[in-house]
């Protein structure tokens, strides 16, 4: 196109857009003038006796939940709408404009509140009075506004890293409160969200979370009525299962070579006292991690106090296991002790070579029990009574540890589910 025509347009059309603009502009403040400032007006006034207030929620993102406070911080956006029949007007008298805005504060709004906040309690308030709203030729009024809202939650940490919490937000209409026997009929409902939750997630790197299906409960045992939006949070397990269970695991396999280690060497002690003190190590760390409460009591808790006694068993067994080794050769042995070494002794050979016929000898010398084989070779003494207390101790210790990390499991997996985007809703039943 040539300048000349460019130059055309700008002369010939763009006054006339202008003017287009500006008349539009001039019918909204008539439009505005003749609603909003009517002296019949009056914002603390609400429209209808049953005014019934759409409400949606809009999870964006997990800010944080502190699952130690029991506070879970949101970033979410709200939609609401409600009608007001003094909002009103004839498109044909106003060029045929369908909608116009408004500031908030304008207009009569519903105290919409967040119910179990830990912060601000109003949704709306004087500061959003210049903020806008949508008003329809119908007198529906729509209004959206996006924040960061915290609520309390209640975690449970039973199955410590595998658990799954459900927390809610529930937005009540604050003025119903008082006249709760008045507003018979629910004076909020759900409304379709301008966005989809899925749409705009923002992943967490600590927890799994969605949005679950809202629904509208009383508020206790009143005829009040409350919005309640769900959402599950599942932890990122495998931080706490790599960097807390598995050394915790390999610390109580550790410990059983403590009678591996030759008594005369010294080390036995220094070493279970030592594995002792990680696992206290242990519990500080997961303490800060977990609630400070009893009910429930995490599972891993349980875990590391079991490995903490165990420990400290394998800790008493080595200073005594010692003490034998170390006792005076001329010290009698009981036949308590004889019994017992033998039998280890035996089971012992059974195992290594069970087809042998060879027998062991019996010690005819020992005329207080002919029962208990020695070989003269290989007298009784205090310290093959201790060898064959450390192949108890380790086979004992071996069956404890094992079950104990069976039945752990058992109930950690049990309770482990990947379904984590389930959208029913434990809370919405419950109440």
């Amino acid at each position: 196109m040539s300048k000349l025509g460019t130059l055309f347009i700008c002369i010939f059309f763009l006054p006339a857009s202008f003017g287009l603009y500006s008349n539009q502009s001039r019918i909204l403040s008539q439009l505005h003038t003749d609603i909003i400032q009517n002296v019949e007006y009056k914002t603390s006034i609400r429209p209808e006796f049953e005014t019934h207030v759409e409400f949606a929620y809009t999870l964006v993102s997990i800010n944080d939940f502190d699952e130690i406070k029991g506070i879970i911080h949101t970033v979410g956006i709200i939609y609401v709408s409600w009608n007001d029949s003094r909002l009103t007007w004839n498109t044909s008298d106003y060029a045929d404009i369908q909608f116009f805005p408004v500031h908030l504060g304008d207009i009569w709004r519903p105290e919409i509140s967040l119910l179990n906040t830990v912060g601000k309690f109003e949704i709306f308030d004087h500061l959003q009075d210049k903020f806008i709203a949508w008003v329809t030729n119908k007198g529906q009024v729509h209004y959206s506004l996006g924040g960061v809202y915290s609520a309390s939650c209640d975690p449970d940490v039973t199955y410590f890293p595998f658990d799954v919490h459900e927390c809610f937000l529930r937005f009540v209409p604050f003025s119903d409160i008082f006249f709760r026997d008045f507003f018979k009929n629910e004076s909020i409902q759900l409304a379709k969200p301008l966005l989809n939750s899925s749409d705009i997630h923002d992943e967490d790197g600590e927890w799994k979370y969605h949005a679950m299906t809202p629904c509208v409960r009383n508020v206790g045992n009143t005829n009040l009525f409350g919005a309640i939006f769900p959402i599950k949070l599942q932890r990122r397990w495998k931080f706490v299962f790599f960097n807390v269970i598995i050394p915790v695991l390999l610390l109580g396999y550790l410990n059983l070579f403590v009678y591996s280690i030759p008594v005369e060497a010294g080390e036995r002690v220094s070493f279970a006292i030592t594995v002792l003190l990680s696992y206290t190590v242990f519990m500080i760390v997961t303490a800060q991690s977990i609630p400070e409460t009893s009910a429930p009591m995490p599972l891993l808790s349980y875990f590391l106090v079991f490995k903490l006694v165990y420990s400290s068993f394998i800790a008493v067994s080595s200073i005594t296991i010692s003490r034998i080794y170390h006792r005076d050769k001329d010290r009698p042995i009981t036949i308590v002790y004889k019994k017992l070494t033998y039998s280890v002794e035996c089971i012992g050979n059974c195992l290594i070579n069970p087809n042998s016929s060879e027998k062991v000898k019996k010690d005819t010398s020992d005329k207080s029990d002919p029962e208990i084989a020695v070989s003269e070779s290989n007298p009784f003494t205090w310290i093959r009574v201790s060898k064959a207390m450390d192949k108890i101790s380790i086979a004992f210790f071996l069956v404890v540890i094992v079950t104990e990390t069976v039945i752990f499991f058992a109930f950690l997996l049990n309770s482990y589910t990947n379904d984590v985007f389930d959208k029913s809703s434990l809370i919405c039943d419950n109440f």
